[in-house]
């Protein structure tokens, strides 16, 4: 005999079942990254940010600088835009190829006035900035009023917590750098 005792046999078997288990608990972590979630959120909302700031709200041989007419149409949702800007007329959801799941905010945000933070944007027919010409204001501005166009379109943005993915891009409107902001839940 070898001299095999039985505390020999349930230290083996411990060390066995031991490795066993780690395996299982380590081999889900190893394939996560492989699993399909909601992975396809963040390259969902960067893809929506690059077409409307390279291509939809102007054009391709001038990315990130946005067409003032097709942009205050796109969020004034009006449908005599669709012949001269790069979009077709419809709901948010067909102009952009989501699907009915996919929530979505889109605004233009930016400081055009001296001093505060970054807020939301209105289009203005009347701006003082610019002596009495159409232009840009803050939407907490006297200036935007009902008449203004609001630059947001899509849902409220309920929770700006872990559920929303958010991608921005530097763009150039009526010659002033503003924030495209697309909000994906």
């Amino acid at each position: 005999m070898r001299g095999q005792t039985t505390i020999d046999f349930a230290i083996g078997i411990a060390i066995f079942l031991g490795v066993v288990v780690f395996a299982f608990s380590f081999v889900p972590g190893i394939l996560q990254p492989f699993e399909l979630s909601g992975e396809e959120n963040p390259s969902l909302s960067d893809r929506t940010a690059d077409a409307l700031s390279q291509e939809l709200l102007g054009s391709a041989d001038q990315p990130y600088v946005l067409d003032r007419y097709c942009a205050v149409a796109f969020f004034n949702d009006s449908n005599d835009a669709a012949s001269d800007c790069n979009y077709d007329s419809g709901s948010l959801s067909s102009i952009l190829n989501l699907d009915s799941t996919h929530n979505i905010n889109i605004s233009v945000r930016g400081n055009v006035t001296a001093g505060g933070n970054a807020e939301q944007l209105c289009w203005t027919d009347t701006s003082p900035a610019s002596a009495g010409e159409s232009g840009l204001v803050e939407r907490s501005h006297a200036e935007c009023t009902s008449d203004a166009v609001v630059l947001a379109r899509g849902e409220n943005v309920v929770d700006e917590g872990s559920g929303t993915i958010t991608a921005r891009r530097v763009v150039s409107l009526h010659g002033q750098s503003v924030t495209l902001e697309v909000v994906l839940w």
